[in-house]
Parts: structure tokens; sequence; C-alpha cells
């Protein structure tokens, strides 16, 4: 009913406008939490906390360096996995898809 009073291009561009101010206030949710997180944490961030392992619990002890070197053989594990996979489906693609 409400249609027949409103042109297809005013509901058009209400939608888009809808649809950009959904995304921008999405975008500004997520600035917001990584200035937060930044602001907080990089005070935090140091060569000890860098360097020497955790510590255990959630007493705020300890540091990062198994969990940086266990992402690093991770990535490597990975690489090498799908390092063979990939060129040759990259061959296929280029010369026969």
């Amino acid at each position: 009913m409400l249609g027949k009073y409103i042109s297809s291009k005013h509901s058009q561009r209400v939608a888009w406008a809808l649809m950009w101010g959904a995304g921008a206030i999405t975008i500004l949710i997520l600035l917001t939490i990584i200035v937060y997180v930044l602001v907080n944490g990089i005070p935090e961030i140091g060569w000890s906390f860098l360097t020497t392992p955790p510590a255990g619990g959630l007493d705020e002890t300890g540091g990062i360096s198994t969990i940086i070197v266990s992402t690093i053989y991770l990535i490597a594990l990975t690489i090498g996995i799908l390092l063979i996979p990939g060129i040759g489906a990259g061959i296929y693609l280029a010369e026969y898809a």
C-alpha cells in the first residue's frame, strides 16, 4: 500500500542510505574497539613480554615467546603442505581453465 506513494527511485535511495549508514556504524564500532585495544595494550608490550614464556594461568605474568614460535611453525607447515598444490592449481588455471 505504501509502495504506490513512494517512487521506486526514492525507495532505492533510502535503502542505499540505510546500507551505507549500517556499514559506517559497523566500521565505527570496529575502529573504536581497535583504538581501545591499542591504547590499553601498547604500554604493556615490551622486550620481556615478547621473549619470556607464559607463566601459566591468568595472573598477568610471563610472555608470549612460545606462542610466537608455535605460530611460525604453523605458518611454515602450512606453506610446506600447500605450496605444491597451489602452484599446480595456478598453472592449471592459467593454462587450461
